[in-house]
C-alpha cells in the first residue's frame, strides 16, 4: 500500500489521475472514441443486456476526469443527448443513445482508503468485485450487491442494495461527498461547491446520468465481519404458496442481521427457494430456519459458516453467459394475501418453458427504513420487501412470450403491492415512473437538475426533466 494524498491509503491496483484543471473547449474527443461505422464501434456500444440495439453517434472512454470535461464539451458542439455509462448493466439500456453521444467511465477505477481505514475514496468505474476485495484488505466492506461487474457509480446514485444492506443501510446512505462533471464541463464537488448539499442529496438515489458525469464517489466504511453464514432452502414447486406464505410472516421480522430472499423459479427446474445470508451464529440461524420452514419436503436445507469475502464471491455470478433479459419491479409494505401468493406461484407454473422466469423476493427494510423518504432522494423507507418480475432469454423467438410474462405478472402482483418501483430497476412500460421511482422527492430532483444542467443535455426516457 502507499500513502495517497489527503491522507487516503491506496489499495494495490488503484489508479486514480491526478486532479487537474478542466480544460477549455475541445474541438476533437480523447483518443479512445468509436463513431457509428468505425473499426470497434460493435463492441464499443455492447452493453450488458443482449436485448439492447442502441447505436450512439459515438461511445467515448475516458480515463480521467480532464477526459470527461473534454467530452462533455465536443459532445456539445456536435449537439444530441449525451449518455453516461459505468458498467453497462443498465436496464432499459439509459447508459447507451441513440443518435448521441456515451461518455463511458469504466476507466475512471481505484479504490483509496482513509489512513484511519474509515472512509474511501472509489473511481466511478469501479465494479463491486474489486471494491470487495479492495476493502477486504483492510478489514472493511461496503454494502453493495452481489453482481461483481456492476459499477459503482450507477449501483450508488440508484441506491444500492446489498446482503448486509439491512445492517448498514444503501450504499446511497453510505455516500458522504460526490465528484462530478456538469453539462458545461465543469468539475463540481459537493464538499465545496456552493450547491454541494442539493448535490450530494440527489446523488444519494435520485438516479444515474441525470445530472453529470460522476468521476469520484467519498464512502464512510462499515467494519467487515470475519464470517457470516449463508443459507439455502429449496423445495419442489409444488411447495410454492407455503413457502411464500412462510417467507412473507418471517423474512421482514427478522433482526437487521439476517436478510432473506424467496424465489419461485421455473428453469432450471420449478423450484421454490429461500436463500441468504445472517451476520450471527450457525446455531441461532438453524434454530430459526426450522421454527420458520417445515424440513420435511425440502429437497435441500444447507447451513454453511464462510470468510465474508468467500460468501461475496460464491454470490457473485461471475463468468455468467451475456443474454437477453426483462425486469419489473415493486416494493411491499404489507405482505401479500392468500390469493395473491397462489397467483404468483401459478404465475411461474406456466411460464414459457424454454424462458427464464423468476419471481425474487427480497427481504427489505431494517437500517434502510431508519432514515425518512425525503432524507435522501431514495424515497423507498417504509417498505418490507421488493419484488423482481425476471425473465431471461437467448432465442429471440422467445422474446415475445418471454416479455409478455413478465407484463402479465407484474399486472397481476403489482396492484396488491405498494405500486412503487427501484430506479435501479428501470422499465420502460412505467408511465407513471416519475411517482414510483422517486415519490414526493421529484420536485426537489428536478430544481437539482436544473442547476446543473438547464438545458437537459444528459438525457434518456425516464430522466429527470429540468425545472
Amino acid at each position: 500500500m502507499t500513502i495517497s494524498r489527503g491522507g487516503f491509503v491506496s489499495a494495490a491496483g488503484a489508479a486514480f489521475a491526478s486532479i487537474a484543471a478542466i480544460p477549455g473547449r475541445a474541438s476533437a474527443p480523447p483518443a479512445r472514441t468509436f463513431v457509428r461505422g468505425s473499426r470497434g464501434y460493435d463492441a464499443a456500444r455492447r452493453n450488458e443486456n443482449a436485448r439492447l440495439d442502441l447505436h450512439p453517434r459515438a461511445i467515448v472512454f475516458c480515463k480521467d476526469q480532464n477526459e470527461v470535461a473534454r467530452a462533455i464539451r465536443w459532445a456539445n458542439e456536435g449537439g444530441g443527448p449525451i449518455a453516461i455509462r459505468s458498467g453497462g448493466h443498465d436496464y432499459e439500456g439509459f447508459s447507451l443513445t441513440d443518435g448521441g453521444v456515451v461518455i463511458d467511465v469504466g476507466g475512471l477505477r481505484g479504490v483509496e482508503v482513509s489512513s484511519d481505514g474509515t472512509r474511501a475514496r472509489v473511481g466511478a468505474g469501479t465494479d463491486a468485485g474489486t471494491m470487495y476485495h479492495r476493502l477486504n484488505e483492510v478489514g472493511r466492506t461496503l454494502p453493495a450487491g452481489t453482481c461483481h461487474s456492476v459499477a459503482l457509480a450507477g449501483l450508488t446514485t440508484g441506491g444500492g442494495f446489498g446482503l448486509i444492506g439491512r445492517r448498514h443501510g444503501l450504499m446511497a446512505d453510505r455516500l458522504e461527498r460526490v465528484r462530478l462533471i456538469d453539462a458545461d464541463g465543469r468539475l463540481r464537488d459537493s464538499a465545496h461547491d456552493p450547491d454541494g448539499e442539493e448535490i450530494l442529496w440527489a446523488s444519494r438515489g435520485g438516479g444515474g446520468g441525470n445530472f453529470g458525469v460522476v468521476t469520484d464517489l467519498f464512502f464512510s466504511l462499515v467494519e467487515q465481519p470475519a464470517n457470516v453464514v449463508l443459507f439455502s432452502l429449496e423445495w419442489d414447486l409444488a411447495h410454492a404458496e407455503d413457502v411464500l406464505q412462510r417467507w412473507m410472516a418471517w423474512a421482514p421480522a427478522q433482526p437487521r442481521e439476517l436478510v432473506a430472499i424467496c424465489l419461485l423459479q421455473n428453469i432450471p427446474a420449478q423450484r421454490a427457494r429461500v436463500i441468504g445470508e445472517y451476520l450471527g451464529s450457525q446455531a441461532a440461524l438453524e434454530a430459526n430456519l426450522e421454527r420458520a420452514f417445515a424440513r420435511a419436503d425440502a429437497l435441500d436445507f444447507s447451513v454453511e459458516t464462510m470468510p465474508f469475502i468467500a460468501a461475496v464471491d460464491r454470490y457473485a455470478g461471475y463468468g455468467a453467459a451475456r443474454t437477453s433479459w426483462k425486469m419489473k419491479s415493486s416494493y411491499g409494505a404489507v405482505p401479500l394475501g392468500a390469493a395473491e401468493i397462489a397467483a404468483a406461484a401459478a404465475l411461474v407454473r406456466r411460464a414459457p418453458s424454454e424462458a427464464r422466469c423468476i419471481l425474487q423476493f427480497d427481504g427489505f427494510g431494517g437500517a434502510v427504513n431508519d432514515l425518512a423518504p425525503g432524507a435522501t432522494a431514495f424515497p423507498h423507507r417504509t417498505m418490507s420487501y421488493s419484488l423482481q418480475y425476471r425473465t431471461y432469454w437467448n432465442d429471440v423467438h422467445l422474446a415475445a412470450p418471454a416479455y409478455a410474462w413478465a407484463r402479465d405478472a407484474f399486472a397481476v402482483l403489482d396492484p396488491h403491492t405498494a405500486m412503487k418501483s427501484y430506479r435501479n430497476y428501470c422499465d420502460l412500460d412505467l408511465t407513471d415512473w416519475r411517482e414510483r421511482y422517486h415519490g414526493e422527492n421529484y420536485a426537489r430532483l428536478r430544481r437539482v437538475k436544473t442547476l446543473l444542467d438547464p438545458s437537459n443535455r444528459f438525457r434518456f426516457p425516464q430522466g429527470i426533466e429540468p425545472a
